[in-house]
């Protein structure tokens, strides 16, 4: 039995991450938990936050993923995450951009879907960037 995980993250756009590795930590609804290699079968809810991906004794990857769910088998996890973007390609300049953008957007909303959807759009922004100057520390 091999001592390495096959894990991969998928998001609607695209297959963002696949390889063996040793462990991955991932950000469940109920708290952050680790998968090795022969982990027991089980399914989780995702909450916005960092995937951190372990090979070789080292950190190897950082994803931010939100809204989605961790499938774990006896030989692999998954990730399907609706968003997920590599931790280096987080920009605190961009975010705050994107902040500002959709605040005006949300001042312009007409209907409580629209307003729903901008919230939502703008908690997840907010996370990443709370994310991102925690780890920057």
């Amino acid at each position: 039995m091999s001592s390495k995980l096959h894990f991969r993250i998928v998001s609607p756009e695209r297959l963002l991450f696949t390889d063996d590795v040793d462990m991955v930590i991932i950000p469940g609804i109920q708290g952050d938990f680790g998968v090795l290699s022969s982990h027991s079968p089980m399914v989780s809810t995702l909450r916005p936050g960092l995937v951190t991906i372990y090979n070789n004794g080292d950190i190897k990857e950082r994803v931010y993923v939100a809204d989605g769910f961790a499938h774990v088998t006896e030989v692999g996890c998954t990730v399907l995450a609706e968003e997920s973007i590599f931790l280096a390609e987080m920009d605190t300049e961009m975010l705050e951009e994107t902040i500002k953008k959709a605040k005006q957007e949300l001042e312009n909303a007409r209907t409580e879907e629209e307003i729903a959807a901008l919230k939502r759009d703008l908690d997840y922004i907010y996370s990443k960037l709370e994310l991102l100057k925690r780890v920057k520390q």
